[in-house]
């Protein structure tokens, strides 16, 4: 019976083998001619410095973690592949650049202040004491030939006998006198009527002054412009100089308002373009106005230039000093150019954009300020080229921008999974929510909209190239090459200072050279010079449990040898002098 049980026991053993033996000739790495298949090497990395690389486990050389595993993907060192459910997790949502004519609108603030071209001081001609002064106040409305002040003054007391005195000798030299001393007479006549004339005085008062018998005490000057009273600088009695400033007059049918942009504003503001604003004293109410001037510098404290609009103010609403609202509609079309029609083709002022013509003549000048009318292009000003292609725009969302460059992650076509490729563009201006692209994208391709910094952080751990991150490689020196460890007596890693010490940020205090120098010449020639001192003091992953080291003759941490220094198993640790390892 027990022969029979073991006959059984052997049938099943033998068919077993045979069984096994015909699954491994019928594999395809039994066969002959089956090539061999190679595992992919199995890479180290720290979580923290995901620039380390190592193809065994241990500690990282700059910040002591342990290494976790990273296997080596196939795709670039800016590509990264997920799996649709990573897609959905990571919410990765990508549109399209294409070419489209974008809008912007500006929002300024400005304050309402006076047309500078339309001021004026009113100084004495000649100098006397004032001895009354009709317009007293700030704010007078004067209109051009009101009385403004009255002065007397012994200059032009003299000047006033001189003409009367020539005046006489005219009249009496008759058609017998010669006629050399009748024109010296009246040339002597002509040049006092010019000296009063150049002293403010209008003819009217001067066919008064050549008609009186006696001489007055003073004289009434009138107001050469109309406008409002904006400074006094006189009152009545004053004696004043040629030349001392009196009032200065300012016109308000036109005004200016001067607002501030920044410099993300100024590719969006051309002279002549028209203007909205709104004030607080008349809510609800649009006025309309165009740029003038555009400082070519900016403000050193505010970091903005200075906008100057000019505003038509016929009914006197717009006053100095109201704080305004300014809205500028702005567009960019073919090639990138400003589009604004109303300059197509015409000539404008330099000084005041309303000074506008479509066909001007050769040599036409402004009728406010006599400049010559000049082609708008000369002042900035682009036509739209015809049949130019529109800017290329994506989502403003899409680019991570660093300061330095500006990220874009684009969608592989193609791929069997979703994959992504980081790519550096220039960017343009922003439009509201579009972004222009200079260069570095085509039309059509599929950029990522939202879950573009979930993708550059995934980079960013296999130790890719990534926003932060736009090497290829990481620094020489900086970490041991894959598949190698550093060689004994190797110089410190990137960053890291003589004696292990990490140089950035001011972790560990200075020391001497000198006193590097003497340390690194006692260190054992096995030492790995690459391991912060923080991290040689401390035992390897590879140490003998404590129970092999006696305790009572454990050294301190401070002192305990580097790591490839360490005693072999079983032996006594030499004691050294801590006097000699104390930091400064």
């Amino acid at each position: 019976m027990k022969s029979a049980g073991k006959a059984a026991a052997v049938a099943v053993v033998v068919g077993v083998a045979f069984w096994l033996g015909g699954r491994l000739a019928s594999s395809p790495a039994a066969a002959p001619d089956a090539p061999a298949k190679t595992a992919r090497a199995t890479i180290w990395t720290c979580s923290m410095d995901p620039q380390i690389r190592s193809d065994k486990p241990g500690k990282c050389p700059i910040c002591g973690m342990d290494l976790i595993e990273l296997t080596e993907a196939a795709e670039g060192d800016r590509v990264l592949t997920l799996t649709e459910g990573a897609r959905a997790l990571a919410r990765v949502r990508t549109e399209p650049a294409t070419r489209q004519a974008v809008e912007r609108t500006l929002h300024l603030v400005g304050k309402v202040a006076y047309d500078q071209t339309r001021e004026r001081e009113i100084t004495a001609w000649f100098g006397g004491r004032i001895d009354r002064m009709f317009v007293d106040h700030l704010g007078s409305r004067v209109r051009e030939g009101d009385h403004l002040y009255r002065i007397y003054s012994p200059e032009l007391v003299a000047a006033h006998e001189e003409l009367l005195q020539a005046k006489r000798s005219v009249a009496r030299l008759g058609d017998g006198s010669p006629a050399i001393v009748r024109e010296g007479a009246e040339r002597t006549l002509e040049a006092v009527r010019s000296r009063l004339r150049r002293w403010g005085l209008s003819s009217y008062q001067l066919k008064r002054m050549e008609g009186q018998k006696k001489v007055p005490d003073d004289v009434t000057i009138f107001a050469p412009q109309g406008g409002v009273v904006v400074e006094r600088a006189r009152v009545e009695g004053t004696w004043v100089q040629t030349g001392t400033r009196l009032y200065r007059i300012a016109e308000l049918d036109w005004v200016w308002i001067e607002a501030s942009a920044y410099e993300r504003d100024l590719p969006w503001l051309r002279f002549g373009q028209p203007v909205a604003f709104e004030l607080e004293a008349l809510p609800g109410r649009t006025f309309e106005g165009r740029v003038a001037f555009i400082e070519p510098f900016m403000d050193a404290q505010t970091r903005a230039a200075r906008v100057r609009i000019t505003v038509p103010n016929p009914d006197g609403l717009l006053k100095p000093g109201m704080f305004a609202r300014v809205t500028v509609h702005s567009g960019l079309h073919g090639e990138g150019r400003l589009m604004e029609p109303d300059l197509v083709g015409r000539s404008i002022c330099p000084m005041h954009p309303y000074e506008m013509k479509e066909e001007a003549p050769e040599g036409a000048t402004c009728s406010i300020c006599g400049m010559r009318l000049v082609k708008a292009e000369e002042l900035g000003y682009r036509p739209p080229v015809p049949d130019a292609e529109l800017p290329l725009t994506i989502p403003a969302s899409a680019p991570l921008i660093t300061g330095e460059r500006a990220v874009v992650y684009v969608e592989v076509q193609g791929a069997e999974e979703p994959t992504y490729e980081g790519r550096e563009v220039v960017l343009g201006p922003r439009a509201g929510d579009r972004y222009v692209v200079a260069s570095g994208l085509m039309e059509g391709e599929r950029v990522v909209a939202e879950g573009a910094f979930k993708l550059d952080a995934a980079l960013q751990i296999q130790a890719k190239r990534s926003m932060m991150n736009p090497g290829s490689q990481p620094a020489a020196g900086s970490q041991p090459a894959a598949g190698s460890q550093p060689a004994a007596g190797s110089q410190p890693a990137a960053g890291v200072a003589g004696g292990g010490r990490v140089a950035a940020r001011g972790r560990w205090p200075r020391r001497h050279p000198r006193r590097v120098a003497t340390e690194a010449a006692s260190r054992p020639a096995s030492a790995p010079a690459s391991r912060p001192a923080a991290l040689r003091d401390r035992p390897p992953t590879s140490q003998p449990a404590a129970a092999s080291q006696p305790a009572a003759s454990q050294p301190a941490a401070a002192s305990q040898p580097a790591a490839a220094s360490q005693p072999a198993a079983g032996s006594q640790p030499m004691h050294h002098d801590h006097s000699k390892h104390q930091h400064p």
